[in-house]
């Protein structure tokens, strides 16, 4: 269990990072 809630957690970083990445460009 803990596993899976720690592949969850990887992945929201993932799009928050993503998220954070898109609006950095889109500030340029």
């Amino acid at each position: 269990m803990f596993r899976s809630v720690h592949k969850d957690f990887i992945f929201f970083l993932l799009l928050l990072f993503l998220f954070f990445f898109r609006s950095k460009k889109n500030w340029d």
